[in-house]
């Protein structure tokens, strides 16, 4: 921006807060008429651009994701992106789309489309870590929207797939074709998805009487860089095996064909959220749909609900839960 001029400048020159100054820089209510043009006359005599506000214009919708879910090759992530961009543009409003750096999470360094105040809303898509969550929420006063995630300490709305139950009814599924010898490919504490994921394997397994093996659970990534890497297959096998998505799925049959090992004949896999276009071959994976584009949805209505004034913005956030759908296809052989 010009001259590097931020709203935290704006709020130092007049010895205010940086909230303030976002919500009259955002035409926001809560700040008097007089203080609004006075916050305004500072920042166009100190070079801050003002934007339109959303009186008589359209909305700004934020999207922020981790570097960590768009680098790696991982086009769920930029799926979902792409769905909600969709169902955003089709209210009107436009998109202001920013990729968050591991070291800037990491220092707390706030994302710049906040920054600046060109946001009305904010959605994260993927997984923040709660601190640098919390920080966001305390800083700034506008509707905030956690997509296919949510924090397990802070109250923010949030909407996501049926993980737990999803899996669940995978491992189920495999149970009921006969396997009992069963293993969970995901690294469980990488996000609270993961983890419900995991959960609602063991669910199924302890009903069924089969007990969880520790050499049976992978780990698939790397925590702090979220590199995908599965080291090592079990020295004794499973039947088959259960990972937390698609592209775990695709990455961890690649391993097994060039281990030797046929699929399903051999080993049969299941995965999660029926996203395979990272397949390298024709093998169809079975898996669970997340029905993408009813989670956008409801994300987006949730923050237009309180950028209109139909919800409070105070009101006590809400999670919201996706169901899901079974769809069966090449890697699960019926014992």
């Amino acid at each position: 921006m010009k001259n590097g001029v931020k709203m935290s400048d704006i709020a130092d020159a007049l010895g205010i807060s940086k909230v303030t100054v976002s919500n009259a820089l955002a035409g926001r209510t809560g700040v008097s008429k007089e203080l609004r043009e006075k916050i305004k006359k500072t920042a166009v005599k100190m070079g801050y651009p003002l934007r339109q506000t959303t009186d008589g214009g359209s909305y700004s919708i934020g999207v922020i994701v981790s570097s960590r879910y768009v680098e790696k090759g991982i086009s769920y992530y930029w799926e979902m992106y792409w769905e909600l961009a969709s169902v955003i543009k089709s209210r009107g409003a436009t998109v202001v789309f920013e990729v968050i750096k591991i070291e800037d999470e990491k220092q707390n360094n706030m994302p710049l489309s906040l920054e600046n105040g060109r946001c009305d809303a904010i959605i994260i898509i993927g997984n923040l870590n709660n601190s640098y969550l919390e920080l966001i929420k305390n800083n700034y006063t506008i509707p905030m929207m956690l997509l296919d995630f949510y924090s397990d300490k802070l109250m923010i709305d949030a909407v996501i797939s049926n993980g737990y139950y999803g899996m669940y009814h995978m491992t189920e599924y495999l149970i009921q074709k006969g396997h009992h010898d069963i293993a969970y490919v995901g690294s469980i504490y990488a996000s609270p998805s993961i983890m419900d994921r995991f959960h609602g394997y063991c669910k199924a397994l302890q009903e069924n009487r089969i007990p969880i093996r520790e050499e049976w659970i992978l780990e698939d990534r790397d925590l702090e860089t979220g590199d995908v890497a599965i080291e090592n297959l079990p020295k004794k096998m499973p039947s088959a095996f259960v990972c937390n998505c698609d592209f775990i799925a695709n990455e961890l049959v690649k391993k097994l064909l060039e281990s030797g090992y046929s699929i399903p004949d051999d080993i049969s896999v299941v995965g999660f959220d029926n996203f395979s276009k990272n397949n390298y071959n024709d093998l169809g994976i079975t898996s669970y749909d997340v029905n993408i584009h009813s989670m956008t949805e409801k994300a987006v209505e949730r923050v237009f609900q309180k950028l209109d004034g139909r919800v409070s913005i105070n009101e006590e956030d809400a999670l919201q839960v996706v169901l899901g759908k079974i769809i069966e296809k090449d890697s699960v052989k019926n014992l």
